[in-house]
Protein backbone atom coordinates (compact mmCIF):
# COMPACT_ATOMS: atom_id res chain seq x y z
CA UNK A 1 0.00 0.00 0.00
CA UNK A 2 2.92 2.40 0.50
CA UNK A 3 4.16 1.90 -2.48
CA UNK A 4 0.69 2.54 -4.31
CA UNK A 5 0.59 6.27 -1.91
CA UNK A 6 4.45 7.09 -2.97
CA UNK A 7 3.51 6.65 -6.88
CA UNK A 8 0.40 8.55 -6.29
CA UNK A 9 2.61 11.46 -4.91
CA UNK A 10 4.68 11.11 -7.77
CA UNK A 11 2.33 11.24 -10.36
CA UNK A 12 0.28 13.83 -8.87
CA UNK A 13 2.97 16.43 -8.60
CA UNK A 14 2.82 19.98 -8.86
CA UNK A 15 3.20 20.06 -12.32
CA UNK A 16 0.21 17.82 -12.80
CA UNK A 17 -1.93 19.62 -10.60
CA UNK A 18 -1.54 22.68 -12.61
CA UNK A 19 -2.42 20.19 -15.73
CA UNK A 20 -5.39 19.01 -14.03
CA UNK A 21 -6.14 22.94 -13.23
CA UNK A 22 -5.81 23.77 -16.53
CA UNK A 23 -7.75 20.99 -17.50
CA UNK A 24 -11.06 21.69 -14.95
CA UNK A 25 -10.27 25.45 -17.01
CA UNK A 26 -10.08 24.83 -20.43
CA UNK A 27 -13.11 22.23 -19.94
CA UNK A 28 -15.23 24.77 -18.65
CA UNK A 29 -14.58 28.10 -21.13
CA UNK A 30 -15.11 25.02 -23.86
CA UNK A 31 -18.51 24.69 -22.19
CA UNK A 32 -19.47 28.05 -22.00
CA UNK A 33 -18.11 28.91 -25.10
CA UNK A 34 -19.95 25.84 -26.85
CA UNK A 35 -23.34 27.25 -24.84
CA UNK A 36 -22.94 30.27 -26.06
CA UNK A 37 -22.09 29.94 -29.68
CA UNK A 38 -25.02 27.83 -30.31
CA UNK A 39 -27.38 30.11 -27.95
CA UNK A 40 -26.06 33.02 -30.68
CA UNK A 41 -26.93 31.17 -33.73
CA UNK A 42 -30.02 29.71 -32.17
CA UNK A 43 -29.26 26.09 -32.23
CA UNK A 44 -29.04 24.85 -28.64
CA UNK A 45 -30.58 21.38 -28.50
CA UNK A 46 -30.89 19.16 -26.04
CA UNK A 47 -29.69 16.77 -27.85
CA UNK A 48 -26.72 18.14 -29.32
CA UNK A 49 -25.73 19.58 -26.09
CA UNK A 50 -26.33 15.53 -24.69
CA UNK A 51 -23.79 14.53 -27.57
CA UNK A 52 -21.22 17.36 -26.74
CA UNK A 53 -21.84 16.11 -23.10
CA UNK A 54 -21.18 12.39 -23.67
CA UNK A 55 -17.69 13.30 -26.04
CA UNK A 56 -16.33 15.59 -22.92
CA UNK A 57 -17.14 12.28 -20.60
CA UNK A 58 -15.36 10.12 -22.50
CA UNK A 59 -11.91 12.99 -22.34
CA UNK A 60 -12.49 12.40 -18.56
CA UNK A 61 -12.40 8.76 -19.06
CA UNK A 62 -9.27 8.85 -21.26
CA UNK A 63 -7.44 10.15 -18.46
CA UNK A 64 -8.85 8.37 -16.12
CA UNK A 65 -7.74 5.40 -17.97
CA UNK A 66 -4.17 6.86 -18.80
CA UNK A 67 -3.67 7.70 -14.97
CA UNK A 68 -4.03 4.58 -13.93
CA UNK A 69 -2.35 3.42 -17.03
CA UNK A 70 0.66 5.27 -15.78
CA UNK A 71 0.06 4.24 -11.93
CA UNK A 72 0.53 0.33 -12.99
CA UNK A 73 2.80 0.96 -15.32
CA UNK A 74 5.23 3.34 -13.41
CA UNK A 75 4.93 5.81 -16.22
CA UNK A 76 3.90 8.95 -15.39
CA UNK A 77 4.71 11.01 -18.39
CA UNK A 78 2.06 8.88 -20.47
CA UNK A 79 -0.56 10.87 -18.08
CA UNK A 80 1.61 13.89 -18.56
CA UNK A 81 0.86 13.11 -22.14
CA UNK A 82 -2.39 12.48 -22.43
CA UNK A 83 -4.08 15.24 -20.85
CA UNK A 84 -1.58 17.71 -22.71
CA UNK A 85 -3.60 16.35 -25.55
CA UNK A 86 -6.77 16.39 -24.21
CA UNK A 87 -6.17 20.09 -23.42
CA UNK A 88 -4.27 20.99 -26.78
CA UNK A 89 -7.77 19.37 -28.67
CA UNK A 90 -9.99 21.34 -26.04
CA UNK A 91 -8.17 24.47 -26.34
CA UNK A 92 -8.71 24.29 -30.11
CA UNK A 93 -12.27 23.79 -29.88
CA UNK A 94 -12.79 26.68 -28.02
CA UNK A 95 -10.91 28.40 -30.38
CA UNK A 96 -13.10 27.62 -32.82
CA UNK A 97 -15.99 28.42 -31.04
CA UNK A 98 -15.15 32.00 -30.41
CA UNK A 99 -13.95 32.62 -33.98
CA UNK A 100 -17.58 30.95 -34.90
CA UNK A 101 -19.21 33.58 -32.93
CA UNK A 102 -17.31 36.72 -34.61
CA UNK A 103 -14.51 37.08 -32.59
CA UNK A 104 -11.44 38.74 -34.07
CA UNK A 105 -8.53 36.66 -33.70
CA UNK A 106 -4.84 36.92 -34.77
CA UNK A 107 -3.48 35.58 -37.91
CA UNK A 108 -1.69 32.81 -36.28
CA UNK A 109 -4.26 31.37 -34.17
CA UNK A 110 -6.52 31.24 -37.23
CA UNK A 111 -3.31 29.11 -39.33
CA UNK A 112 -3.67 27.03 -36.37
CA UNK A 113 -7.55 26.62 -36.62
CA UNK A 114 -7.71 26.10 -40.25
CA UNK A 115 -4.43 23.59 -40.33
CA UNK A 116 -6.69 21.63 -37.31
CA UNK A 117 -9.37 21.68 -39.52
CA UNK A 118 -8.44 20.58 -42.82
CA UNK A 119 -6.13 17.43 -40.54
CA UNK A 120 -9.31 16.79 -38.51
CA UNK A 121 -11.73 16.45 -42.26
CA UNK A 122 -8.45 14.87 -44.25
CA UNK A 123 -8.73 12.05 -41.41
CA UNK A 124 -12.78 11.94 -41.25
CA UNK A 125 -12.48 11.37 -44.98
CA UNK A 126 -9.55 8.68 -45.19
CA UNK A 127 -11.86 6.46 -42.46
CA UNK A 128 -15.09 6.62 -44.07
CA UNK A 129 -13.51 5.26 -47.13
Amino acid sequence: MTAIMDLMKTILTEQTQILVFVFIGIFALEMLTGCTNAIIKGEFKSKIFRTGLYSKTGYIYIMIAAFLFSMMLQMPYLFYATIISVNCSEGISVLENIEEMGCPMPKFLKDILNREKKNTEDTIENETK
